[in-house]
């Protein structure tokens, strides 16, 4: 994924205000942003992910999702569609 497809903006569905993928990353702790970052905005495999970082790609897998879940729930709490995180 290029790195304009991550700089989308996430609309909040009631209003003209919005929020974007980088202020959502850095709401979510550091273990999952920095998967997040290398899987969404450098578009590295988990293959890759967990080459680079000498982890299992269970564990890079579980992280991404857990990260991805994380992002999804501030979203719903700020009361935003979040939809751009293409992590398969």
């Amino acid at each position: 994924m290029k790195i304009e497809k991550i700089t989308k903006y996430v609309e909040k569905n009631n209003s003209n205000s919005r929020i974007s993928i980088y202020q959502i990353l850095n709401s979510i702790p550091v273990e999952y942003r920095v998967l997040l970052i290398k899987k969404v905005v450098q578009g590295l495999s988990q293959q890759e992910i967990a080459t680079e970082m000498n982890l299992p790609i269970g564990t890079i897998g579980g992280k991404i999702q857990k990260g991805v879940r994380l992002a999804r729930a501030l979203c719903k709490r700020e009361g935003l569609a979040f939809s751009d995180f293409n992590v398969e």
